[in-house]
């Protein structure tokens, strides 16, 4: 949660239960972070109508040295088009800033 809601949770604690709320700064309990490579695999099915759809996604995860993040695409021959590899890397992206 961000100091927003924390913000609202000791305004209602004040308001709703006349509760004497004394505050701090906000401490991380933890930071998550890579320490070594894990493969990771992922199906993913959906069937709303139609054809359908379905994905099979296999993978590795491992410490950067240098940078935040890095997407190397292994795909060859074509076999997947081009805007889905862009969209994994995008959501991959997207997860590492989260995490940092």
């Amino acid at each position: 949660m961000g100091e927003l809601h924390l913000d609202v949770y000791v305004e209602r604690m004040k308001r709703e239960y006349s509760a004497e709320v004394a505050t701090g700064a906000p401490q991380v309990a933890y930071r998550e972070a890579i320490s070594r490579r894990a493969d990771f695999e992922y199906v993913h099915k959906k069937q709303t109508g139609g054809s359908g759809q379905y994905a099979k996604v296999e993978g590795y995860i491992e410490p950067l040295d240098e940078g935040d993040y890095e997407f190397v695409n292994e795909i060859y021959g074509g076999s997947i088009p081009t805007e889905y590899i862009s969209a994994c890397d995008k959501g991959f992206a997207r997860r590492s800033r989260r995490a940092g």
